[in-house]
């Protein structure tokens, strides 16, 4: 999702705050030059990531932060995905609030007698899921029926 004026203000901060020290320390203990680009530090994240799963291996970019700043590092994805696709976009409330209300239609339907389908569920992986719980926080929704939702269909 792009203008997110929310996202860029939190996203900027948390650079500021947190990635551009280690970028600092990184571009001095291994004499980077041009520096290190603040923005680099969450990618390295995610090639630890990649080493670890495919080749089960820390030594590569994993080594590069300390376990304190790979979590730090990952908290930047967190953020980026909370105003991109989660509670923090308008989009994904609006998007969920379009799905709950065909399948309420649906189970109504049923509970008519004119559909023989009882529901009809399009959750297919983790996006539609954090979708349709933003829309649940946003309109709400018993806290009850979301932790039910989720243990039901994740």
């Amino acid at each position: 999702m792009t203008n997110n004026k929310k996202r860029d203000e939190q996203v900027s901060a948390y650079a500021n705050k947190t990635l551009i020290p280690i970028a600092e320390r990184l571009t001095k203990e291994y004499n980077i030059s041009p520096p290190l680009d603040p923005l680099l530090i969450p990618h390295i994240f995610t090639a630890c990531q990649f080493w670890i799963t495919v080749f089960d291996r820390t030594d590569a970019w994993c080594s590069l932060l300390s376990p304190k700043e790979l979590l730090l590092a990952r908290y930047y994805w967190d953020l980026d995905s909370y105003y991109t696709a989660s509670h923090g976009s308008s989009l994904a409330t609006k998007l969920g609030c379009g799905f709950l209300t065909q399948l309420a239609n649906g189970v109504e339907a049923y509970l008519d007698g004119k559909s023989e389908a009882i529901a009809h569920l399009k959750n297919a992986h983790g996006y539609t899921m954090i979708i349709l719980l933003s829309t649940m926080v946003h309109e709400k929704i018993s806290l009850f029926y979301s932790i039910i939702y989720v243990y039901i269909f994740y």
